[in-house]
């Protein structure tokens, strides 16, 4: 039996999240070979995918369909239930709905449970943030006291992605210790200062100059590296992300957000990975030894690739 597997928010970021976890299990399976559909009211469900191929060596392939603002249509259901009877088929199908009112209890919804593998991630609201935020610092084994949870909620202004990365941020600077909420509420408002939010757009927009002559300042002024190397991190997660998602929403001013959306257009996934690369090499080589000349050539090596 052909499977599929369905996501269902308003989360915008936990669907991606979710999905993307399916996704990574799949390519261990074999599922390799991943086409990305956007799908509109118009769209042709007949002639999509139409290549079937009889070979019994055919590649595994894995066919995201991303339905956003509104419910599946009756040509999508049935194709879903066609898909779904094949008693083989080298394909699998993840299905996003994003952004549609009414869920529980709709037609569609009956129908896409009694065909897929579906799992609706429910909407966090204003009023269960702080539960939220306190149960994904757990996660990152990180304990967030009233206080703690008080203050990064009214910083992220209950935006999802920003407190995830804000977690992140905390990880990085707790070196697994308890830390009291002066110490953190400073680090955070340290990460978010002009000399590093520059440094970061320096990093968005490839420029090497700039990005040089600020990592000389942030040196100098004893900036801690582990945050540095965080800015860095936060910028190509939302790059990723925008790669994934381009409407998705990313707290920041509007010219900020306009320099990512460029760099997710532009930025190749191998470029991206050879980033990462370098940032473990960092990460490793701040925790090993406090070297800063080799740290500078490892920082400035991120440029090559950005």
């Amino acid at each position: 039996m052909a499977e599929i597997y369905c996501f269902i928010s308003d989360e915008s970021f936990l669907l991606q999240e979710n999905r993307l976890i399916e996704i990574n299990k799949l390519k261990k399976e074999g599922y390799l070979n991943r086409k990305v559909f956007f799908v509109d009211k118009k769209f042709n469900w007949d002639t999509f995918d139409n290549n079937e191929s009889l070979s019994l060596f055919e590649d595994k392939e894995l066919l995201d369909l991303r339905i956003n603002g509104f419910a599946p249509t009756k040509d999508c259901l049935n194709y879903l239930e066609e898909f779904s009877d094949k008693e083989e088929s080298s394909k699998t199908i993840i299905l996003s709905i994003e952004n549609v009112t009414k869920v529980k209890g709709s037609a569609w919804y009956k129908k896409i449970s009694s065909i897929t593998e579906s799992s609706h991630i429910e909407k966090v609201y204003p009023n269960q943030f702080p539960a939220w935020l306190k149960s994904r610092a757990k996660r990152r084994g990180l304990d967030l006291d009233a206080q703690m949870s008080e203050y990064l909620t009214e910083l992220t202004n209950g935006n999802l992605l920003a407190a995830d990365q804000e977690l992140k941020c905390l990880k990085l600077i707790s070196k697994n210790e308890d830390l009291k909420m002066i110490t953190i509420k400073d680090s955070l408002i340290d990460s978010s200062s002009k000399d590093i939010f520059s440094f970061s757009r320096s990093f968005i927009n490839s420029n090497a100059l700039i990005f040089s002559k600020l990592l000389n300042q942030l040196l100098i002024e004893k900036v801690p590296l582990t945050l540095m190397l965080w800015s860095l991190n936060r910028e190509l997660s939302f790059i990723e992300a925008l790669q994934t998602n381009p409407t998705m929403k990313v707290p920041g001013p509007f010219d900020y957000v306009s320099d990512l959306k460029n760099r997710a257009k532009t930025i190749s996934e191998d470029s991206i990975n050879k980033i990462k690369l370098e940032i473990a090499k960092l990460d490793r080589l701040i925790k090993s030894e406090n070297n800063e000349k080799l740290i500078k050539v490892h920082f400035n090596a991120l440029m090559y690739y950005a």
